[in-house]
C-alpha cells in the first residue's frame, strides 16, 4: 500500500448532495446495527445509535452515483491500495440525529467470523450534510503511522474518503441537528 486513504475535498457538490439526501429519506429506515459476520447483528446503543437506508445500483434514482463509485473505488485502489477487488454491494445512508446523540463507537468494516468467501477490503464515507447543519458527529480514523486525514476538510459536504476496511474509525456523537452520510465497502478475497 502506499497510502491509508484517498480523500476528495467536496467531490460532490451541494445539489448531488441535497438531492441524494432527499431520495434516500424516501427509502424504509431501520435501526444500524452491530455484526460480527458471524450471521447475527445487534442494537447495541452503546456502540452504535443511527438509523439506515439500503440502496442499490438497480435503483433508477442510484444508478448513476453507483457506477461513480465504482470507478473512484478502482482509481483510489489503482494509486493507493492494490488490493483485489470484486464487486460493490448496496450503499447505506446513514442518519445520525442529536435527539438520541447518533453515533457509532470505535470500530473496523471487517466481518471476520464471516464465513463469506469475500471481505470487505475497501470502505468509502460521503459527507452529504453541511456542516453548518450539525454539530458534534466528526468522522475520524485511527490515528495511522502515515498520518491521519485533516478534520475540516472531511467535514466539508460532498468530501469523500476511502480507506481500508480493516482501519478503525468512529462517528462522535451528535450533539445538535442531523448528520447524514453515505458508505459503501467494495469487497474482494478474504483478507489473509
Amino acid at each position: 500500500m502506499n497510502a491509508m486513504w484517498q480523500m476528495w475535498e467536496s467531490r460532490f457538490c451541494k445539489a448531488t448532495c441535497e438531492r441524494i439526501i432527499t431520495l434516500a429519506s424516501l427509502l424504509p429506515e431501520v435501526d444500524g446495527v452491530v455484526g460480527s459476520g458471524a450471521g447475527e447483528s445487534n442494537l447495541v446503543k452503546e456502540i452504535r445509535r443511527s438509523k439506515v437506508r439500503w440502496l442499490s445500483g438497480a435503483m433508477p434514482d442510484f444508478k448513476d452515483l453507483y457506477l461513480d463509485l465504482v470507478d473512484m473505488f478502482q482509481q483510489a485502489n489503482k494509486v493507493a491500495f492494490g488490493v483485489e477487488l470484486w464487486h460493490l454491494h448496496e450503499l447505506q445512508f446513514t442518519c445520525y440525529n442529536s435527539e438520541d446523540q447518533g453515533c457509532y463507537d470505535w470500530h473496523n468494516d471487517v466481518l471476520w467470523q464471516s464465513q463469506n468467501l469475500s471481505h470487505r477490503k475497501l470502505s468509502m464515507v460521503i459527507q452529504l450534510s453541511d456542516p453548518n447543519n450539525y454539530e458534534g458527529g466528526d468522522f475520524e480514523m485511527q490515528p495511522l503511522f502515515l498520518g491521519s486525514p485533516d478534520p475540516a476538510v472531511l467535514k466539508k459536504q460532498g468530501t469523500t474518503i476511502i480507506f481500508p476496511s480493516f482501519v478503525q474509525h468512529r462517528v462522535t456523537p451528535v450533539t445538535k441537528g442531523t448528520r447524514y452520510s453515505l458508505v459503501a465497502w467494495m469487497e474482494g478475497p478474504k483478507w489473509k
